[in-house]
């Protein structure tokens, strides 16, 4: 079974953020590195992404 991975919207919904805030994260570095390109798209592991917005979750 193939794996999926997270565009950019799906991050946004996941974390509570908007499509242009995950993007700028993306250029900033903020964002962990995507695992893959596809096109112009770029797709992010699931568990890296629930790790990143646990991590950044304030208590």
């Amino acid at each position: 079974m193939a794996e999926h991975y997270l565009s950019i919207a799906e991050i946004a919904e996941r974390a509570n953020l908007s499509v242009n805030t995950v993007r700028s994260y993306a250029r900033r570095g903020i964002l962990p590195p995507h695992a893959v390109t596809v096109g112009n798209a770029k797709g992010y592991r699931q568990d890296v992404i629930a790790a990143w917005i646990e991590d950044r979750t304030p208590y």
